[in-house]
């Protein structure tokens, strides 16, 4: 392309670009003609209203009214706080109450005596105190000496009607 092409081209360019500017502009005053006379035929109350200073000062004063803005009410919570997403676990379970064992037997075998009559005497201690006992005694009104097997003794704890046993050594 030589300069003088060039030229051309810029130039028509720039007369394009003044003559869509000359348009626009004379269709925005035709615009702002019509919307003034438009304006003119509906102001019919103005002059009235202008005539009253009183009115004209009030509707002032409530047109400011309306541009006022309520008070902020600022929350007590930070809203630039950090947030944590982090949610705790449930509690757990409440533990299910068991129903109360047997007790263990607070006995200790201390020895044992054969009766004249064939009939065992069994020697028992708890803590300092201590028993002799055969088949069938109850001892403190909760146990009950139920069988004396080989090598074991039966005894009953009777508030849970419970069957317990106690090693007492070899076979009788």
């Amino acid at each position: 392309m030589n300069a003088k092409r060039r030229q051309i081209l810029l130039l028509s360019a720039l007369m394009l670009s003044v003559l869509a500017t000359v348009l626009v502009s004379r269709r925005e005053d035709q615009d702002d003609q019509l919307s003034t006379a438009i304006t003119r035929v509906s102001s019919g109350p103005a002059p009235t209203v202008a005539r009253r200073g009183e009115a004209v000062e009030a509707k002032a004063i409530l047109q400011m009214a309306q541009l006022r803005r309520d008070a902020v009410v600022v929350g007590e919570q930070n809203p630039f706080s950090p947030k944590s997403w982090y949610v705790p676990p449930p509690p757990p379970p409440a533990p299910v109450a068991e129903k109360p064992g047997i007790p263990p037997l607070p006995f200790t075998y201390v020895g044992r005596v054969d009766d004249a009559d064939g009939k065992w005497i069994i020697y028992l201690a708890k803590g300092a105190q201590s028993y002799v006992v055969q088949a069938g005694d109850t001892i403190d009104n909760t146990y009950r000496i139920e069988n004396i097997e080989e090598g074991s003794l039966v005894i009953r704890y009777l508030p849970m009607d419970s069957k317990q046993t106690l090693q007492i050594g070899e076979a009788l």
